[in-house]
């Protein structure tokens, strides 16, 4: 099993300023500021290709808006990236990570968040006839 030491040293070398903490289960979640989230995609696919998107979950609590990718390398790593923001935008891992491209939209469509560089956020889930209010965003947050 590759030790999340090692995870956390390729991280760092993309220039993350990767900060781990271990949650229930003994599952690995590791904060990254935006920026870092395409590098250290790339970097992780680079090192290590069995590594695959598990799942994507957006999250709205007391300190903002943040998102988890949530990745499978034989144990549990998930990446916290908090959204920038009043509009909220993260750059998109579709080209390197085809397997985001329905996580990004559902994020987009349920929480507002904006992905740049990816072609188009068509809606999945909800009807058109919601209006520009993404539903899981709190009233006169977001869009």
């Amino acid at each position: 099993m590759i030790p999340i030491a090692q995870v956390l040293e390729l991280l760092r070398g993309v220039g993350a300023q990767a900060e781990e903490e271990r949650i229930a289960g003994g599952d690995h979640v590791v904060a990254l500021d935006p920026n870092d989230l395409l590098p250290a995609t790339q970097r992780l696919l680079e090192a290590y290709p069995e590594l695959h998107l598990s799942a994507m979950t957006a999250t709205q609590d007391e300190d903002g808006l943040s998102v988890l990718y949530h990745f499978w390398l034989g144990w549990g790593l998930s990446l916290r990236v908090a959204v920038p923001g009043e509009m909220g935008e993260l750059p998109s891992i579709l080209h390197v990570l085809p397997a985001a491209d329905w996580y990004e939209r559902e994020a987009h469509e349920l929480y507002g968040i904006h992905f740049s560089g990816r072609p188009e956020l068509s809606p999945l889930l909800t009807s058109q006839a919601l209006g520009d209010q993404p539903p899981m965003r709190p009233e006169g947050d977001g869009e």
